[in-house]
């Protein structure tokens, strides 16, 4: 059928990552209403199992492969005040502010957002939003403070995604403003394509 949507493939990890020290505990899906975006400020290429130490739900990968590294039922220290109820989700890659500033780049790199990976991205959203309900997307800076998180996941990644998710799905970002406890909000200007 044209137009129709099918589940992204998912690489399952979940077996080959460290159990006891990331899942803190077990919690009720059905609490489960939110995904946040994040960068993992780091490139370690394009293998699945490179990324089993992240502290995320699930990873997506530079040529747009989705893994999955947790069971979205574990509790992770991953998106700080939204633990509770977020499936995190890391993009790879160390990407710019909205001034192209990067964090360590000469360390860590220069990233550059790529379709691939903003596809696979959308497919991770949608299939969540379709699969479990989910309801919401955050950026992780939204809960956690600006000068410990100010620039995850970028503006990039949230025009590209969370931004598409709130246009195409109705997914909430909160709107304007929102923020959690030491959070900060979303920037305007991480509301519009990002001129270099």
């Amino acid at each position: 059928m044209v137009g129709m949507w099918l589940p992204p493939d998912i690489v399952d990890k979940t077996s080959n990552t460290t159990r006891f020290h990331y899942r803190v505990r077990n919690r009720m899906s059905a609490q489960i209403d939110t995904v946040v975006l994040h960068q993992t400020s780091f490139n370690r290429g394009n293998v699945p199992d490179n990324y089993l130490s992240v502290h995320a739900h699930y990873v997506v990968l530079p040529d747009g492969t989705i893994v999955q590294l947790h069971p979205i039922e574990s509790y992770l220290v991953a998106s700080s005040a939204f633990n509770d109820d977020a499936i995190a989700v890391e993009f790879v890659g160390n990407f710019p502010d909205e001034h192209g500033h990067y964090w360590k780049g000469d360390e860590y790199g220069r990233s550059v957002l790529s379709n691939l990976q903003i596809g696979g991205g959308r497919d991770l959203v949608r299939y969540l939003n379709e699969t479990y309900g989910i309801s919401f997307v955050f950026a992780h800076r939204q809960g956690e403070a600006a000068d410990l998180r100010g620039n995850c996941p970028g503006p990039d990644i949230w025009y590209n995604v969370g931004e598409w998710a709130t246009a195409q799905l109705g997914m909430s970002d909160g709107g304007s403003g929102y923020k959690e406890g030491k959070g900060s909000p979303i920037p305007d200007s991480w509301r519009q394509p990002r001129t270099s």
